[in-house]
């Protein structure tokens, strides 16, 4: 008897334990990029180095008269990469550090009444990650005129 009651209480004990364990989630977010606005989708920018945005300073707007111009091409679907044609397009990025689990929602307004463009990058990412990257956020939009203002705006949330 004493050793069923030992071991009944060993049984519970393991139980408790392991409902514990079992409570705790792990965070998980949507991996995919949420685009909205005028960004253009499913189009793949492709810079000729990576981390150009460090040589930038604080100049995010790609049109045909930025330094970094011809260094990038893009790729409409699966198509073959062709230059940018700044006529028609221009690229923003809103470079930023996350962790490795993270979720992107990126939008970009054009402002023709008080000439603005508005990138904002809300970021989710899991508290628990401790391995950080260094994203550009590059994005494709319609050309605006050159004496519009960009404007960045970040957001990183911290789940558990």
């Amino acid at each position: 008897m004493k050793h069923s009651i030992g071991f009944l209480l060993f049984i519970v004990s393991l139980s408790f334990n392991l409902s514990l364990v079992s409570c705790k989630k792990k965070c998980k977010v949507d991996e995919l990029a949420k685009d909205n606005g005028v960004i253009i989708e499913n189009v793949t920018i492709i810079p000729s180095s990576g981390s150009l945005t460090g040589n930038m300073g604080t100049d995010f707007l790609i049109d045909a008269t930025h330094q970094h111009a011809n260094a990038f091409q893009i790729r409409f679907g699966d198509s073959a990469r062709v230059n940018v044609d700044y006529s028609k397009y221009c690229i923003l990025a809103n470079p930023m550090r996350v962790k490795c689990n993270v979720a992107l929602d990126r939008e970009v307004l054009i402002d023709d009444v008080n000439q603005k463009v508005t990138y904002s990058v809300k970021a989710t990412q899991c508290s628990d990650c401790t391995s950080e990257s260094y994203i550009e956020n590059y994005v494709l939009v319609p050309a605006f005129p050159s004496n519009y203002t960009l404007e960045l705006d970040t957001l990183i949330i911290n789940k558990n």
